[in-house]
């Protein structure tokens, strides 16, 4: 999985800002989930320098849309409203003990369509294969 997102509240603090963009591969397709309406933001601060026993922790949700991306030239979609929702943990710099989760559920509260690591009833963070979260 790959993935890039900024989320944020503009300067009066009134409206959330910002995107998300996930690709992933299940056998020999390429998805994308790409958000369309950042809906909320929870933010977690610990009060302290980030650090693995002082974690910052954040949580967005976004309406999304699905798209099978395998062949660039002629992409698929899959439908939209879906709800993405991403959570991390900032562990400081230089983000080697970051983690993070994403699942994609059907529009209307629906199924799972996809996590980046189901434990049967949960997405479970998992370490960052390289990279740095940050949650201020």
């Amino acid at each position: 999985m790959n993935y890039g997102f900024n989320v944020k509240y503009n300067k009066n603090k009134t409206n959330l800002q910002g995107h998300a963009n996930v690709i992933f591969r299940v056998g020999t397709k390429v998805y994308q989930i790409k958000s369309n309406a950042i809906q909320s933001l929870y933010v977690q601060a610990a009060g302290c320098t980030p650090s693995s026993t002082c974690p910052n922790k954040a949580t967005f949700q976004s309406k999304a849309n699905l798209t099978e991306i395998t062949d660039p030239l002629n992409p698929i979609g899959l439908g939209g409203n879906h709800t993405l929702v991403i959570a991390i943990t900032d562990k400081g710099e230089p983000g080697s003990f970051d983690t993070i989760s994403v699942t994609l559920y059907g529009s209307g509260g629906g199924a799972l369509l996809f996590s980046s690591n189901w434990n049967g009833t949960a997405t479970i963070e998992q370490p960052l294969g390289g990279g740095n979260l940050v949650v201020h």
